[in-house]
């Protein structure tokens, strides 16, 4: 009988209380801490990596690195904290006593414990801590939806800049909204509410369109417009991406088809979770061979930070793509982290500087600096530079005589649809 109740309330893989358990533990706490008139907060920790390692490494590999990092956490925590594994690669901790500003306090030391990579099979894994925080009685008064708030604070973390972020009761309104979202796009994308935008990229040298970006868009019936830091954030972290990403290879390469009279490269995005899937190498090959298209007319774009995330899988199917005759550009490039020596060791058409680079280039002398030595550097390594975000011409102007390949922004036009832009792309010609 008790071995039942331990499994009950028990997570098998780490030994720690699972959720059941800890949803006991936070109302016993609650009760307590309202009697005394103090605080209780808790703290939703996720590593979104767990899901590419598993895709790249397998479940066992995983199992490894939720071991570790769960004993990590226990090595930093210590009664009366209670420190709990949830369902999907989470973790949760419990800070009774613990208000608003000592959360944040436990929140950094949270990320500076993680800083230090795991060891995992003798290989060192770095993990991205995002982190949600609800606060008894500020923020919500039961246990139930304690977890709720920090679950959707957790969420909201893993698509700002920061690592962590505080629940506020609009979060619960965005998570319901985007898992309403979520529960629509497979019948978005079968009725055709899933459409391809596409903007220009043009020669700065000549003013001639050299190739386009291909950007996606939902025309929802309630919602309106949406773009795609919307909802492809949230798709990814719900794994509903891959349906997403099989849509835009078959729009980019019919689109190259209808387009192949006037040789327009189209250039589509790829985030991490799409290269660390070896059958996208050989749905971008069935595609390219069904439709008959010539594989140097479709672009592959990835960021740093995909790169980085899986660098070995990321290199193993950016060769192959390569190989087959499609060109790899990092997009965003400048403000992650990407060193000399992966910009070597990847078959790498060019980069894009990151349009907040872009943007203060006229009045911020640094941006200005650091945008002209990435020019310099990209040329010295054989790279084209494209610089994304123009806005007007002077920042136009002083790209061009900083020697910066191909521009692209509202000054060049904004994303069109394939109707709009046909009549463009046959001149060819936009400043």
């Amino acid at each position: 009988m008790e071995e039942t109740i331990n499994r009950t309330y028990t997570d098998s893989l780490t030994n720690l209380p699972n959720q059941i358990a800890f949803h006991d533990f936070l109302q016993q706490e609650i009760t307590s801490a309202s009697l005394r008139k103090e605080s209780v907060a808790i703290l939703l920790i996720d590593f979104f990596q767990l899901r590419a390692l598993t895709d790249a490494f397998g479940s066992h590999f995983c199992s490894g690195v939720l071991q570790k990092a769960g004993s990590r956490l226990i090595d930093l925590f210590q009664e009366p904290n209670i420190v709990a594994c949830f369902p999907e690669n989470s973790f949760a901790v419990m800070a009774p006593m613990t208000g608003v500003n000592g959360a944040i306090i436990t929140a950094q030391q949270i990320i500076k414990l993680f800083e230090t990579p795991l060891i995992v099979d003798e290989m060192p894994v770095a993990l991205t801590v995002k982190i949600g925080i609800s606060v008894f009685p500020e923020h919500q008064e039961s246990a139930e939806t304690l977890i709720q708030g920090a679950t959707a604070a957790m969420h909201t973390a893993a698509n700002i800049e920061d690592d962590y972020y505080l629940y506020t009761p609009e979060d619960t309104k965005e998570a319901v909204y985007h898992i309403k979202l979520m529960g629509e796009l497979p019948n978005a994308i079968a009725s055709g509410q899933i459409v391809m935008y596409y903007q220009p990229k043009v020669n700065m040298a000549t003013g001639n369109i050299q190739s386009v970006e291909a950007l996606v868009r939902w025309v929802h019936p309630k919602h309106g417009f949406l773009l795609p830091e919307t909802f492809i954030p949230y798709a990814e972290q719900s794994r509903c991406l891959q349906p997403i990403t099989a849509w835009g290879i078959e729009a980019t390469a019919r689109q190259i088809k209808e387009w192949k009279p006037l040789s327009m490269l189209i250039s589509m995005n790829l985030s991490a979770q799409d290269i660390q899937r070896r059958s996208l190498i050989s749905q971008i090959a069935e595609t390219i061979q069904r439709l008959g298209i010539p594989p140097h007319l479709l672009e592959i774009e990835i960021t740093e930070t995909a790169i980085i995330t899986a660098y070995s899988m990321a290199q193993e199917v950016l060769y192959t793509l390569s190989e087959m005759g499609t060109s790899i550009w990092i997009d965003d490039f400048g403000v992650g982290y990407t060193s000399l020596k992966m910009l070597k060791n990847l078959p790498i058409r060019g980069i894009k500087l990151d349009k907040s680079l872009i943007h203060n280039l006229i009045k911020d002398k640094h941006d200005r600096f650091t945008v002209l030595a990435l020019i310099d550097l990209a040329h010295h390594l054989e790279l084209s530079v494209t610089a994304e975000g123009i806005e007007n011409k002077e920042t136009t102007d002083l790209l061009v005589i900083g020697g910066c390949d191909m521009g692209q922004g509202a000054y060049f036009g904004m994303p069109m649809s394939a109707k709009e832009i046909t009549p463009i792309l046959k001149h060819k010609f936009i400043i």
